[in-house]
């Protein structure tokens, strides 16, 4: 059987991805805590969201890596990944102070970048889910055509 390199390409840097952030988060909670307070969107859950976003991550990218949940995990990491960029995108147009509490080389972006980034990773993901298999697609397309 041939194997897909599109969708696996695109979990395998989505358990990167959440890896990544959620360490970096961790390595400095306190830090991502105080950052998250003065978010003018999440400051009254902070505490809540300083540990359990960064266990969801985690989470996210465990189950991505078992074939018995990876449709699942994919699901949810569009899921997450809609959120976060839908997050982004309202401190951009809506808030003053723009506090950034992502981790890693994350923070470093500026936020038009970040929400880029976002957007990019999120699409990724919704075509990994919605084209599992884009060889099959471009042979349909062949087909059609050849008829």
């Amino acid at each position: 059987m041939k194997k897909v390199w599109f969708p696996e390409a695109v979990r395998i840097m989505m358990v990167f991805l959440f890896t990544y952030t959620a360490a970096s988060k961790l390595s400095d909670l306190t830090h991502f805590r105080l950052l998250l307070g003065k978010s003018p969107l999440v400051y009254g859950f902070a505490g809540t969201i300083s540990w359990a976003l960064p266990a969801t991550e985690f989470l996210l990218a465990l189950a991505l890596c078992f074939k018995c949940t990876k449709a699942i995990a994919m699901d949810a990491a569009f899921f997450l990944m809609s959120l976060f960029t839908v997050y982004v995108f309202t401190m951009i147009h809506y808030s003053v102070d723009l506090p950034c509490s992502c981790g890693g080389v994350i923070s470093a972006m500026s936020w038009p970048l970040h929400l880029a980034f976002n957007v990019v990773v999120t699409l990724l993901c919704g075509a990994a889910i919605v084209y599992p298999e884009p060889e099959k697609l471009l042979n349909i397309n062949k087909q059609r055509i050849a008829q």
